[in-house]
């Protein structure tokens, strides 16, 4: 029980008040299967991440569609870090939901949610975490429900005082790429950052 700081310091005392072996993280306004933790948990030997499917819950299918960032690797069950690195920046890859985290990787790395950031913080966090590791187990089973029911599009205002945010978030990707990646991964990011600029301009004023 805090004043209101943001996401990124509720999960990062959350983090640092955690003693179990492992971290997952649901958002407020998502749920999870009843057997969410069992899924994850019972494949998680011998590996420092696991990452599950998730259904996707928006206007269009409020039940959800069922989805999974690493459909073309579910037959190797397990995946390089190289592999999920690869893909981060596919899909929700790069989100904390609907994964298990090794809480002894994050306190020696001393990994922390950015709160600076207020904008794909968790994709910095799960970048970094991800550099730190070997192996990631796949869960094939859609366990998490992304809740995009309710989703509304940012004012004007909002999205104009996210937009140097959102530099500083590529500057701060970056820093974690070897330099014969940076001009690849940069135009991945220029690319993010343009989508968001035209959604911004997109919602009424």
């Amino acid at each position: 029980n805090q004043e209101n700081q943001g996401p990124s310091v509720a999960r990062n005392v959350g983090i640092e008040n955690a003693h179990s072996e492992w971290i997952t993280f649901i958002d407020a306004d998502d749920k999870v299967s009843l057997n969410y933790l069992e899924e994850l948990y019972d494949v998680a030997a011998n590996v420092d991440l696991v990452c599950a499917g998730y259904y996707e819950q928006n206007i269009q299918n409020p039940k959800g569609i069922a989805l999974h960032d690493f459909s073309d690797f579910l037959n190797q069950e397990t995946i390089d870090s190289e592999i999920f690195i690869g893909e981060i920046f596919n899909g929700v890859t790069g989100v904390l939901w609907s994964k298990l985290f090794k809480n002894q990787v994050i306190k020696e790395n001393s990994l922390r949610l950015d709160s600076s950031l207020k904008l794909s913080e968790d994709l910095l966090f799960v970048l970094q975490y991800a550099k730190k590791i070997n192996k990631i187990k796949l869960v094939s089973s859609p366990i998490y429900y992304y809740n995009r029911l309710h989703e509304n599009g940012l004012s004007s205002q909002y999205n104009l005082a996210y937009i140097e945010n959102f530099k500083h978030l590529i500057e701060r990707v970056l820093e974690e790429f070897p330099d014969d990646e940076k001009a690849k991964v940069n135009d991945i990011l220029r690319k993010r950052y343009f989508n968001f600029l035209i959604k911004m301009m997109k919602q009424d004023p």
